[in-house]
């Protein structure tokens, strides 16, 4: 008699304990981020390109001195566009008038090109992000 007394209160915390794990992951379900909130503005566009072989970082360079890879862009029609570039796999974003280590000055991004500035040399930079 003992022994199912036992099982009976045994059974009943193991089906509270489940009550309680069903109520708190029904409250984190319903406070999950909507994806259908998310609004991004209709002016900019964000491109992200994965891998790029050797081949293709080398033809983005069209300078010698100018050792980041593109590997990311972000054009717009205001002044808010930006890149992403890599050097010794380290990654950087950089907007349009910033400086990219004390060195290179971000001057233009669109879609074909980028171009930076340094000390008074122009770097343009053909834009082969996202083609395959």
């Amino acid at each position: 008699m003992k022994i199912i007394h036992i099982k009976q209160t045994i059974i009943s915390v193991l089906i509270g304990l489940l009550a309680v794990n069903l109520f708190i992951s029904y409250g984190v379900w319903e406070n999950r981020p909507k994806l259908n909130d998310l609004k991004f503005p209709k002016n900019q566009n964000l491109i992200v390109n994965q891998t790029l072989d050797s081949n293709r970082s080398a033809q983005m360079q069209t300078d010698e001195d100018f050792e980041y890879e593109i590997i990311g862009y972000r054009a717009s029609s205001g002044n808010r566009s930006s890149v992403i570039v890599k050097k010794n796999n380290k990654e950087y974003v950089v907007q349009e008038g910033e400086i990219l280590d004390n060195q290179y000055t971000l001057k233009t991004v669109n879609k074909d090109k980028i171009t930076f500035t340094s000390s008074g040399r122009v770097f343009e930079i053909k834009n082969t992000v996202g083609e395959r």
